[in-house]
């Protein structure tokens, strides 16, 4: 094939330690795709849960073949596991062409015309690449540092903003979470920025109203568990369940942008100061919370 070259037009040359990480990598995509290949339940279904789109709940597809829809489920979340270091060794082997990819997912993520199931799954992808452990941590610092390039940042403020729907929002809020937790202090002065230069406070002041609204829901619905009717009631419990994590990601979004004893974002979050003047928006979250 043609020689790859980085993004200021030298050779790319896989180091040493890279090409040993991309053996490990294509040892572990081998028996994971072996796996697969192995389970004549799950290949036996895909044609029909995956082609069609047909609901995971349809429960008549699942007697006739006696499967377990959890068992899918797993199956699928194993073939992306896959496709995630797939990705890995690309960005060990050519670092351009990694991000190349990871934007195209990101177009994917901001058009409206994909497919909410689509989303999900390149939501997945992202957020296992973006929160992906290595022993000596080397990887997934330099993929922080790709996303951080790619203004991945502004990008998932900018989808959580404009979400039309609760579930779509707390997607990207989990997708922001994943990205976050453990990040470097580089990290989190580049979302620190980010909100600084957010004039009208959008961001903020969509994660206050996520935030009340799913408590006020979650009030409003905790107030049936004594009606008599047991559908009103099972109605309720999923709705408080729902609202609960709804409350949990959002306070967690706030923490882990504060981890480490950040005090730049910790005294944002209490006024948001922008050259020198306090936001006509400003929002304590304290008193918020």
């Amino acid at each position: 094939s043609d020689p790859d070259f980085n993004e200021d037009g030298d050779l790319f040359l896989p180091q040493k330690d890279d090409r040993k990480k991309v053996k490990q990598l294509k040892k572990e995509i081998a028996k994971g795709t072996n796996a697969i290949r192995s389970n004549e339940k799950a290949q036996e279904l895909n044609p029909y849960a995956f082609d069609s789109g047909l609901s995971l709940n349809n429960k008549s597809i699942f007697d006739q073949l006696l499967i377990d829809p959890k068992s899918i489920e797993a199956e699928h979340n194993q073939e992306l596991e896959i496709l995630v270091k797939f990705l890995l060794e690309l960005k060990l082997e050519n670092g351009v062409k990694f991000k190349v990819i990871i934007k195209s997912f990101m177009n994917v993520l901001a058009s409206e015309e994909t497919a909410h199931e689509i989303k999900q799954s390149t939501l997945k992808i992202l957020r296992k690449l973006s929160n992906f452990k290595d022993e000596d941590a080397t990887i997934y610092d330099s993929i922080q540092v790709d996303f951080v390039q790619l203004n991945i940042i502004n990008f998932f403020l900018g989808v959580i903003i404009h979400s039309k729907t609760e579930d779509s929002r707390l997607d990207f809020i989990m997708a922001l979470i994943d990205f976050l937790d453990e990040a470097s202090e580089q990290i989190q002065k580049e979302f620190y920025e980010a909100l600084v230069a957010d004039e009208e406070n959008l961001f903020l002041v969509t994660i206050k109203e996520f935030l009340l609204n799913s408590f006020e829901d979650f009030r409003e619905h905790e107030k049936n568990y004594n009606e008599q009717s047991p559908d009103v009631q099972q109605n309720a419990k999923i709705v408080v369940y729902k609202k609960m994590y709804n409350i949990i990601y959002a306070l967690e979004l706030l923490r882990l942008s504060c981890e480490n004893h950040y005090e730049p974002m910790q005294n944002y979050l209490r006024e948001q100061i922008q050259n020198g003047v306090k936001n006509k928006k400003s929002i304590n979250f304290i008193n918020v919370i």
